[in-house]
């Protein structure tokens, strides 16, 4: 997004591409990167890297830790950043819900292939590919009226897309005069927290 948060926060969407097939997506609030893949045990139909489920695990690292850190791949993607334009409370909504997972979940060191740890969560909810991944997670922790705004995808790709859509319709009501707030609390979505 273009625009700058009066707060001073920020609330970034990373979409990778180009270290795997299907890509990563991550959030990234005031600093504090969540992010949530099959970093643990894998199991289905092969029991290999390519299954489509495992253990939910759960980041909350620093940005430079992110960036910096080879066993999060940040180093060796593409990465697509969304800024989005939030309230406060907002952010503070998206934190809640990363709380919240984390307090339901289970604390677990998870080891590189170089023997490294790094603590993570262990979520309630396994990864699937399908229905609960890095983007259906990112996407829930979002409010209401901006996951509408956004639509629903279960694919980094596809929510790269949608944000780039949100991006473009963003940039034309604030053409037309209407301002980016009109987007949280206009007409056309109720604002819920």
């Amino acid at each position: 997004m273009k625009y700058v948060d009066p707060d001073g926060l920020r609330t970034t969407i990373y979409i990778h591409s180009g270290e795997n097939l299907w890509g990563h997506t991550a959030i990234n609030v005031n600093g504090t990167v969540y992010s949530f893949g099959r970093y643990g045990e894998i199991w289905g139909s092969s029991y290999r890297p390519s299954s489509p489920s495992g253990e939910g695990i759960l980041f909350a690292v620093s940005e430079k830790t992110y960036f910096n850190d080879s066993f999060f791949g940040a180093h060796t993607s593409n990465i697509q950043e969304y800024d989005l334009k939030l309230t406060a409370k907002q952010e503070a909504g998206i934190v809640g819900f990363f709380k919240n997972q984390i307090d339901n979940g289970t604390s677990v060191s998870i080891k590189d292939s170089n023997g490294i740890s790094r603590n993570a969560f262990k979520l309630e909810n396994d990864y699937n590919l399908f229905t609960n991944n890095c983007t259906t997670l990112t996407l829930d922790s979002l409010p209401n009226n901006i996951r509408g705004a956004i639509g629903n995808y279960v694919s980094p790709f596809g929510l790269g897309l949608g944000l780039s859509k949100w991006d473009l319709w963003t940039d034309w009501t604030a053409s037309l005069g209407l301002g980016s707030d009109w987007v949280e609390t206009g007409e056309y979505h109720e604002m819920s927290e």
